[in-house]
C-alpha cells in the first residue's frame, strides 16, 4: 500500500548575490593570514609597519633581549589599538621563526628599536642552533602530507 502523504518539501534559502556581500575589514584581533601553520599574528603588520628594518619576515634581525618594554611603550604613544599580550606574542612569533634562528648563529650583533648594537652571547648562539637542529630532525621524522 501506498502512502499518500505528500512528501515535504525541502528548500535552500537565497543567498544574496556576490554583489551584495561585503567582507568586513580584519579587526586587531583576527590574523592576516588564513593557514594555520603561517598565521601571523594580529600585531605583528603594526610592528613592520613602525620598525620594518627589524621585523623584516625575509632577512630577520636579532632582536635586543627586553626589546618588548620599549615596543610597548612607543606603540601606546602613537595610539595603537594592540595589547601588550598581542604585541608581545607577534615579537614571540617572530623570535622563534626559523628564519630568526638561523640570524641569530649568524649575525654579528643585535639590535635595539633606537638602532643600538648589542652584543649577542655564545650560549644565545648555541642555543638558537640547537633550536634549528631539533626542528630539522622533527622535520625528517614526520611523514610527509
Amino acid at each position: 500500500m501506498h502512502n499518500t502523504k505528500p512528501r515535504a518539501v525541502l528548500s535552500l534559502k537565497k543567498t544574496p548575490p556576490q554583489s551584495e556581500i561585503t567582507q568586513e575589514p580584519p579587526t586587531p584581533q583576527q590574523s592576516t593570514a588564513t593557514s594555520k601553520k603561517r598565521k601571523i599574528p594580529a600585531a605583528f603588520p603594526c610592528l613592520q609597519t613602525h620598525w620594518p628594518e627589524l621585523f623584516n619576515l625575509k632577512h630577520p634581525t636579532p632582536l635586543k633581549i627586553g626589546i618588548l618594554v620599549p615596543v610597548i611603550a612607543s606603540l601606546k604613544q602613537e595610539d595603537e589599538p594592540y595589547t601588550d599580550t598581542q604585541i608581545g606574542k607577534a615579537i614571540g612569533w617572530y623570535c622563534r621563526r626559523f628564519e630568526y634562528l638561523k640570524a641569530l648563529t649568524n649575525a654579528p650583533h643585535r639590535v635595539g628599536i633606537d638602532g643600538n648594537t648589542f652584543p649577542i652571547s655564545d650560549q644565545d648562539r648555541q642555543n638558537a642552533m640547537k633550536q634549528i637542529k631539533a626542528r630539522l630532525k622533527e622535520a625528517r621524522a614526520c611523514p610527509k602530507r
